[in-house]
């Protein structure tokens, strides 16, 4: 994509040997090549792959506090003014957690100033009370590596959550499928 900056040939966390370098890494959607940025991160990144409308957003790798990579200024200027920043910190979204309500996302961020302080915001909750006994009781770790999307704020008329998979058998079935075995079911011909 033009007029981007660069953030150099996407890497995943365990290339390079020594992890020190990545810090602060800063990689845009279509860099993303792994889970590595967390799922958050790169779920968005699939998203838009598959040409899906994905708010334009960036993914700081390895985010620490009072810590920033040297570009996130243009990165921001290039996404546009007023942001959401969110967590995506490696295990958040996977398949044994989720880590919903974990971590805090910040709205509504405007200029680089309030970016700094909710990229914080972020990184702190991670070492939070009930973020570190959820992460400690669903894998047992006692840290883990915090990514931060930064997105470009949309203002939705409606929003809404859709489940890929039963979210309590994780048995992955189509609407269609459910809706031919209830048809089975009241018509007393088996079925699913």
């Amino acid at each position: 994509m033009a007029g981007w900056p660069t953030a150099g040939t996407p890497r995943t966390a365990t290339e390079g040997g020594d992890e020190s370098h990545m810090s602060g890494d800063i990689l845009r959607l279509d860099e993303i090549t792994d889970a590595s940025v967390g799922g958050k991160a790169y779920g968005l990144s699939r998203l838009a792959a598959m040409g899906l409308a994905v708010p334009p957003a960036f993914v700081i790798r390895d985010a620490r506090a009072g810590s920033r990579p040297d570009d996130l200024d243009q990165h921001l200027r290039r996404i546009g003014d007023e942001v959401a920043v969110r967590s995506s910190a490696e295990g958040e979204d996977g398949a044994e957690a989720s880590f919903a309500g974990q971590y805090d996302t910040v709205l509504g961020v405007s200029g680089i100033a309030a970016l700094n302080a909710a990229i914080d915001h972020c990184v702190a909750s991670a070492g939070a009370d009930r973020a570190r006994r959820y992460r400690q009781d669903q894998l047992g770790a006692d840290s883990t590596t915090m990514n931060v999307v930064v997105q470009r704020m949309v203002d939705a008329r409606v929003a809404g959550v859709v489940f890929t998979a039963d979210p309590v058998s994780a048995r992955r079935r189509t609407a269609a499928e459910r809706r031919a075995d209830r048809c089975h079911r009241a018509a007393g011909t088996g079925g699913g």
